[in-house]
């Protein structure tokens, strides 16, 4: 992970301890503090006061070609975060909680005509056997 240069950085450091100390091991290299934190530093953001759901929503749309799916994460991320900031007394209130999450569109899946199921059967049945070593059977 990158180090940390925001007005945030202690916070957000604690806080990742917080949460791998608790098991949560995907938080040891996640981007989301990384990607929050050069957020802060670049727009100069160095009070609590402007951490505000118009700050939350200019960062989710800062880069616009993310996915809905990775701008959620980013939304879940914070609101865990500002949770933490919330118990700590650092913020009255988490804007992030104020905001919806974005409808993700999921691919549909590809339902296989019985044509191309008869297609996929016959290449596999021309296809020769390959036998295993007696060492993994």
């Amino acid at each position: 992970m990158r180090k940390l240069l925001s007005f945030l950085a202690p916070q957000l450091r604690d806080y990742l301890k917080l949460k791998t100390s608790l098991g949560f091991t995907s938080f040891a290299n996640d981007y989301r503090p990384a990607d929050l934190d050069g957020y802060l530093t670049f727009f100069q953001i160095g009070s609590f006061g402007q951490l505000n759901e118009d700050f939350l929503m200019r960062w989710l749309w800062a880069l616009p070609h993310r996915s809905a799916a990775t701008k959620n994460h980013l939304l879940a991320f914070a609101r865990s975060f500002f949770d933490y900031l919330l118990r700590h007394g650092h913020l009255s209130d988490n804007p992030a909680r104020c905001i919806p999450l974005l409808k993700e569109i999921r691919p549909r899946p590809h339902i296989y005509t019985l044509w191309e199921i008869q297609q996929i059967l016959d290449a596999a049945r021309k296809r020769p056997v390959h036998h295993c070593s007696p060492l993994l059977s």
